[in-house]
């Protein structure tokens, strides 16, 4: 592989200067990630979390990652991390998890499959379907009769979701689907979720609180964020024995 990537790159002859770099991060890329399944339906996964941060860096300063995450690497792994406990591939990851308002959220249509795969689900479908109201029809194995759960334009006005030029207003069938859906996967099929809202919440939903304004001297200071690399490595470092940082014996004492 690695010859193969060095003759693509230089046309069969010795790499140049400028091209070091980039054959050098091609290979450390190669050796971050493994490879399983066959050709048609290969998966590259980070092994552990350096990995899984250097895949992070690299898909965030990619021109074809999701706007609301370009050049936030810590929101790609957060979200890399979300989707592995959801039994999502990276690629899945970033397809079907959106980041809205600060939170994490699936479309209601990934949820409706999601519960149409589970092993003992039987039925999961969209029964009725209307501006004011829809119903999900649900049925799992062993279960005798199928069940209904409804979402109506009055749940979502007592729950005060209608507001001026909201979704509520443009697409209210689809908005009664979405939260007709997620009704009926939290009560039959809460693994599926794990707790998190559907991308069509999310969107109903208030930012959250900004972070509060630390004053020093009557002037608001800047805290300072690191990366999701620099933290790892900080921590890392926090803890390694060999920098004397924490360690009995190198200069610190034992409690």
């Amino acid at each position: 592989m690695r010859t193969i990537i060095d003759e693509t790159l230089t046309g069969g002859d010795p790499p140049r200067e400028g091209l070091r770099e980039g054959l050098e991060a091609q290979r450390e890329m190669l050796a971050l990630v493994e490879t399983t399944g066959d050709l048609t339906t290969s998966r590259y996964e980070p092994r552990d979390l350096p990995s899984a941060i250097t895949l992070a860096r690299l898909i965030a300063g990619s021109p074809l990652c999701p706007p609301p995450l370009r050049g936030r690497e810590a929101d790609v792994l957060l979200l890399m991390m979300t989707g592995a406990e959801l039994g999502l591939s990276t690629m899945q990851a970033l397809r079907n998890l959106h980041v809205i308002n600060g939170r994490i959220g699936m479309s209601a249509a990934m949820v409706r499959s999601r519960c149409q795969k589970q092993p003992d689900c039987e039925l999961f479908e969209v029964a009725e379907a209307d501006a004011d109201h829809a119903v999900m029809e649900v049925k799992k194995r062993g279960w005798t009769e199928r069940r209904l759960v409804a979402w109506t334009i009055e749940d979502a006005r007592r729950a005060e979701l209608i507001q001026p030029d909201s979704l509520w207003t443009k697409w209210p069938q689809e908005m009664c689907i979405a939260r007709a859906t997620t009704r009926a996967a939290s009560m039959y099929f809460p693994e599926v979720t794990s707790g998190i809202s559907t991308e069509e919440d999310l969107k109903t939903m208030p930012p959250p609180e900004p972070d509060p304004v630390v004053l020093e001297s009557g002037r608001p200071v800047t805290l300072p964020r690191l990366s999701a690399l620099d933290a790892f490595a900080a921590a890392g470092e926090e803890g390694d024995p060999d920098n004397g940082a924490g360690a009995p014996g190198n200069g610190a004492e034992a409690p």
